[in-house]
């Protein structure tokens, strides 16, 4: 086995190019492109009109979309609601023993033959009735009448 023996070489410099190769090969740069320069103004455009407008539009947004969820809410507890005020009209259009109940308790009505017991507390008073007297007639010719 034979060992060759390194030796240091210069390192390699690009010469630069003419200026007449400059001018006839085209230039293949991205940046040169005219359709990179349109998006990344387009997009300037975007990033500049969100930092104007977004912050009023995000929170708006937000706002809304706690509207939003108060309303689900609101519209779920009328629904629930709704339910039960269908269930109550049924059994009052077809349940002749909640009509009566309803009656007895809203209109303090009681069925034939039956006794109600009132009970008060030791030493109370029983309630006493109340009695509905005439209005009083203004009698004629006393003071708050006109003459002429």
């Amino acid at each position: 086995m034979v060992m060759r023996r390194q030796t240091a070489k210069p390192p390699r410099t690009r010469k630069p190019p003419s200026a007449s190769a400059q001018e006839s090969a085209p230039s293949r740069g991205i940046a040169s492109a005219p359709l990179f320069w349109s998006v990344v103004c387009v997009l300037a455009a975007i990033l500049g009109g969100g930092a104007l407008l977004g912050s009023k539009e995000i929170y708006s947004l937000y706002h809304l979309k706690q509207e939003k969820d108060i309303l689900a809410r609101a519209n779920l507890e009328l629904q629930d609601e709704n339910q039960r005020l269908l269930k109550t009209i049924d059994r009052l259009q077809n349940d002749p023993e909640m009509i009566e109940d309803l009656i007895r308790r809203e209109l303090n009505f009681v069925k034939k033959n039956e006794l109600i017991f009132l009970l008060t507390s030791e030493g109370a008073k029983p309630p006493t009735p109340v009695r509905e007297t005439p209005p009083a007639v203004p009698a004629k010719g006393k003071a708050g009448t006109r003459r002429q």
